[in-house]
């Protein structure tokens, strides 16, 4: 980028100019300068794309300006394409085609590209097909990676290309993950093989799998469950996300084994709500009893008890709501021990109608209306009154009925 045309001072500088009469002829840095300054382009490290504030929108037009203009540095343009991709500037899309044409050949030309791409512009398509066949290992990951976010199903080929033959990891990798966007059942095969081979990569086997799950096809659940208990867990989480997406009653085995293995419970939580596996609820109930659980188990555990309602699952969830501090988890616990229906934790949550914490009131009202069907208000009087009032009533959770019985249901 050219050197603005005055000077950019602050400080003692700028004060002793402004008492000479001299400020009128200094230019004030503005949040676009600050950013094309900063050497990592993210919301963390270049604070002052979070300055751009009221005027955020003269901001964009700078950055697009710089990124168009005829004598910007090739890193100025790569460094305002990645900002103004962070700003969602969709309509400056025509900045990006003059800066493309300006750094073709340039290592920068894979970032403009890139920035194009994730913005919705198929017109990075016929480019990046070049970078993906090009020598650079970089410039072929992103342009794998984000001709798989433009779905440009030209690209099929190349990608599939770079599964079968010899290729840098990370390319494999995001080739894997471009045939997950596009969904070709042609890929099903050297998927296959990626996601079940130990010496792969691990990032490779983990977009193979999230491929597989994308593509839906019912051939990938026997992978995934050879997968599961891969050393690196997050092979081991990517293959249940795939039992997750094709509920399969022969992958209960893998996912009882998952519920048992901590960093793999969450998503098999999330695998058992998703397939309503009611004959792994006494599973469920049990692994809340387990000392080492995170804070994302406890969550999706939460959650698939809601979703199964399996017998004992009320006073469990009523223990872990008690348990909870006041805060977004212990609502979430709430909202599950509503859903899951069991009467008989109403006596429990009546004193929290006088908690001070108005939210917690209101959350414990509606967590009442919805086990009881009454709507009395944040009384806890009239609550009392029909509490002590009220035949027992049998919890809605319950044993598995076989005649209610869902395909995972039927294991036996």
């Amino acid at each position: 980028m050219t050197a603005p045309s005055t000077p950019r001072l602050s400080g003692p500088a700028a004060l002793a100019l402004f008492a000479c009469g001299a400020w009128p002829a200094i230019a004030a840095a503005t949040p676009a300068d600050d950013v094309l300054q900063c050497k990592t382009i993210d919301f963390k490290n270049c604070p002052a794309l979070l300055l751009m504030g009221a005027d955020r929108q003269g901001a964009v037009a700078t950055l697009a300006q710089a990124l168009a203009a005829p004598a910007s540095a090739p890193d100025v343009r790569a460094r305002a394409a990645q900002a103004l991709l962070l700003l969602d500037a969709r309509d400056h899309l025509d900045a990006f085609a003059t800066a493309a044409k300006a750094v073709i050949g340039l290592p920068e030309e894979v970032d403009v590209l890139a920035a194009m791409a994730r913005l919705g512009d198929a017109g990075a398509v016929p480019r990046l097909l070049v970078l993906l066949d090009g020598p650079d290992e970089r410039a072929q990951s992103l342009a794998a990676s984000n001709l798989g976010l433009l779905r440009a199903k030209d690209a099929t080929p190349r990608l599939l290309a770079k599964l079968k033959a010899p290729t840098a990891p990370r390319v494999t990798a995001a080739a894997a993950q471009a045939l997950g966007f596009l969904g070709d059942k042609a890929a099903l095969a050297p998927l296959i093989e990626l996601a079940g081979a130990p010496e792969a990569y691990g990032m490779a086997r983990v977009h193979a799998l999230d491929a597989l799950a994308a593509i839906g096809d019912p051939t990938a659940v026997v992978v995934a469950t050879l997968s599961i208990d891969a050393p690196k867990r997050d092979i081991g989480r990517a293959a249940l996300r795939v039992l997750r997406a094709m509920p399969t009653a022969w992958a209960l085995p893998a996912l009882d084994f998952a519920l048992d293995t901590p960093g793999l419970r969450a998503e098999a939580c999330r695998a058992v709500a998703a397939g309503h596996v009611k004959a792994l609820g006494a599973k469920l109930v049990h692994v809340m009893t387990m000392p080492d659980l995170s804070d994302d188990d406890r969550l999706w555990l939460w959650q698939a008890l809601a979703a199964i309602k399996p017998a004992g699952a009320g006073p469990a969830l009523l223990k872990a709501f008690q348990a909870e501090p006041n805060g977004p988890r212990k609502l979430a616990a709430l909202r599950s021990l509503a859903e899951v229906g069991d009467r008989t934790v109403v006596p429990a949550l009546l004193p929290l109608l006088r908690d001070p914490d108005k939210l917690l009131t209101d959350h414990v009202v509606t967590a009442l209306e919805r086990l009881t069907g009454e709507n009395l208000g944040p009384d806890e009087r009239l609550w009392r009154k029909f509490a002590d009032g009220a035949e027992a009533v049998p919890s809605k959770a319950k044993a598995p009925d076989p005649r209610e019985a869902k395909p995972l249901d039927n294991v036996p």
